[in-house]
């Protein structure tokens, strides 16, 4: 294996060896998603030098993980691994299954700081905007950017209010796809600004807080961008879907399930499917460990169903199935559907 410069993400090592160690762990599996898995090297190297007299198998995980969600409890039970390791996650707040198996969560954050001249570029497009109070978040590698981010702007006379999750095992700061409470940390500010690389996670705040205007500031490419554009056609086009089921009608319903233990909602989706079967429809229950077209398709063309909705995760309707020949719904829109209301919900 290279040995090459460390990568820029901080890990404690030695706190994952006293994990291993705790749960006599002879055999790991460790998890990534794919972004992250240029990483994996690395850590592995270092289990193996901090772990060189104790007798540890190191699988890793070829398969996409989309969060501390999509945990694959399935993948190490096969090899007969004692625990996981999970790179890029801190643990899910919305967990209704616990994995069998013990897991260790490392967020890995980003440990370069941000340059002075990316935060007087915050600053400068703030003044621009006249935006005087800020909420800012962040993903969870950035979060300790958003901590300088926030010293800084507060330096220059702007009133910074840090995002605070409702959950307690989330950090100050911190969004996930599908859960935004960080930003009803406060009622009143002008905008808000997302610590994150990619659109992912500020698309998500713009569908959580429509009525706010959500920046993109972007640490990698140190890029700024407002999500408004993005965010009107988005939900100009979940509105249309949701109006189009309520004005036609419909008799079957598709509701999808996971089996990873983040992704399995079964309470959900009884929820969901004895209030469709009050409205006189036929619900097909679905289950799959990944939500795809050709999973949709082979279902569709059994069943004929109207539309699905998505219980899994909340962005796989809007973010990978939202062009697909049928209405793939999330939770949120399938009770504006069921209450006949355009007020947009998301994401549950």
């Amino acid at each position: 294996m290279p040995d090459k410069e460390p990568p820029p993400y901080e890990i404690n090592y030695e706190e994952i060896v006293s994990f291993i160690k705790k749960n006599n762990c002879t055999r790991i599996l460790l998890q990534a998603p794919n972004g992250l898995k240029t990483i994996l090297p690395h850590i592995i190297q270092e289990l193996e030098d901090k772990l060189r007299n104790y007798s540890i198998e190191i699988y890793v995980s070829g398969t996409p993980s989309y969060g501390s969600c999509d945990i694959a409890v399935d993948e190490a039970e096969a090899i007969g691994a004692q625990a996981i390791i999970h790179i890029g996650h801190n643990k899910y707040p919305h967990m209704q299954v616990e994995p069998k198996l013990p897991v260790y969560y490392v967020p890995a954050y980003y440990s370069r700081p941000v340059d002075k001249e990316f935060m007087e570029y915050i600053a400068s497009f703030l003044e621009k905007n006249r935006a005087k109070r800020v909420l800012l978040a962040a993903s969870i590698q950035y979060v300790k950017q958003a901590r300088q981010i926030h010293e800084f702007l507060e330096g220059k006379g702007f009133n910074v209010i840090k995002g605070t999750p409702r959950h307690k095992v989330m950090e100050d700061y911190q969004v996930i796809g599908c859960d935004y409470t960080a930003l009803d940390s406060h009622e009143h500010y002008d905008l808000i600004i997302i610590i994150s690389s990619g659109l992912f996670h500020a698309l998500g705040a713009c569908l959580y807080k429509r009525d706010k205007k959500v920046i993109l500031a972007d640490p990698l490419k140190r890029e700024i961008k407002d999500l408004g554009d993005e965010c009107r056609k988005i939900i100009a086009k979940r509105l249309y879907i949701v109006s189009k089921i309520i004005t036609d009608g419909y008799s079957i319903v598709g509701l999808t399930t996971g089996t990873r233990p983040g992704q399995c909602r079964l309470s959900l989706m009884e929820y969901l499917s004895k209030l469709f079967k009050e409205k006189g429809a036929r619900v097909v229950r679905i289950v799959s460990h990944y939500i795809t077209r050709e999973v949709l398709a082979a279902i569709d063309n059994a069943f004929n169903v109207d539309f699905f909705v998505v219980t899994n995760c909340p962005r796989l309707a809007i973010d990978d199935l939202s062009d697909f020949y049928k209405p793939v719904l999330t939770p949120g829109e399938a009770l504006m559907v069921l209450k006949e209301s355009l007020d947009y919900v998301f994401p549950w």
